[in-house]
């Protein structure tokens, strides 16, 4: 009995470990006319998060997310580009309400591209509770990556008021050709 366990056990192992492999493997290509693009959005489970967060589900896209909780939250996922590609894009999904029109409370989305030894940063987008609410939108950036560059997405975000609503979803992430 104890050896069935032990194989039970050491599968369920490898299988939640296959299960959430990270980074996320890209898919395509995907044509669209006379181009294309890979899809390299990240799994939510491999998205690394520090400080305060928890998992919610948007009313808008019934899409996961999570809700910002602290004035400094980190949300980052890196992987590596395996394709030659002409431009990229990224962008999360954000349900923002602020009542007291705070510069607390906020989001920022950046890329960090290392080639080589150097790493770019490039901020995609940036809001605060003094630009407005934003709901059910998509926002985010272009950034520039070549084969074998390591890109991290990184979302900065506060939530200094408990009256506000701060979530962002796991990135998506598209590189073009």
């Amino acid at each position: 009995m104890k050896k069935a366990f032990s194989f039970v056990v050491v599968a369920v192992a490898l299988f939640a470990q296959s299960a959430f492999a990270c980074p996320t493997q890209e898919t395509g290509p995907h044509f669209l006319g006379s181009g294309g693009y890979y899809n390299y959005s990240a799994d939510d489970n491999c998205v690394a998060i520090t400080g305060l967060a928890y998992p919610v589900t948007m009313w808008c896209y019934s899409q996961s997310a999570n809700s910002v909780a602290s004035t400094n939250t980190q949300f980052s996922y890196t992987f590596t580009v395996n394709h030659d590609l002409d431009y990229w894009d990224a962008d999360i999904f954000v349900e923002f309400d602020d009542p007291n029109n705070s510069a607390g409370n906020w989001i920022q989305m950046w890329a960090n591209v290392t080639h080589g030894s150097t790493t770019t940063p490039t901020l995609l987008w940036s809001h605060d509770g003094r630009d407005g609410d934003i709901s059910c939108q998509r926002p985010g950036g272009s950034f520039e990556a070549e084969e074998n560059d390591q890109v991290e997405i990184v979302v900065y975000a506060g939530r200094a008021n408990s009256n506000a609503t701060v979530q962002v979803s796991a990135p998506n992430i598209y590189g073009y050709f």
